[in-house]
């Protein structure tokens, strides 16, 4: 009795696993869309509004600068301690 020495046969080797694959993503994807916004996108408005003291639009992730009047602007009416 010869050995067979190719690998095992994996599921997701398949040509098949593709398309469910994406079909899946594409499921969890769109149900993002009804979302809204979330955490952070409240002050990514702020910066673009120009309410927030920190930033620029070119600057999205920056969320506190090393101006002490910038934050202590922060401190007094936003949300760090």
């Amino acid at each position: 009795m010869p050995l067979d020495s190719s690998p095992p046969k994996r599921w997701f080797d398949s040509p098949r696993v593709c398309w469910p694959a994406l079909g899946a993503a594409l499921v969890l994807g769109l149900s993002t869309l009804v979302m809204g916004f979330a955490l952070d996108d409240y002050i990514h408005l702020l910066i673009f509004e120009g309410q927030w003291p920190l930033g620029s639009p070119f600057e999205l992730f920056r969320f506190a600068g090393g101006s002490p009047e910038g934050m202590r602007r922060i401190v007094q009416e936003g949300p760090y301690p």
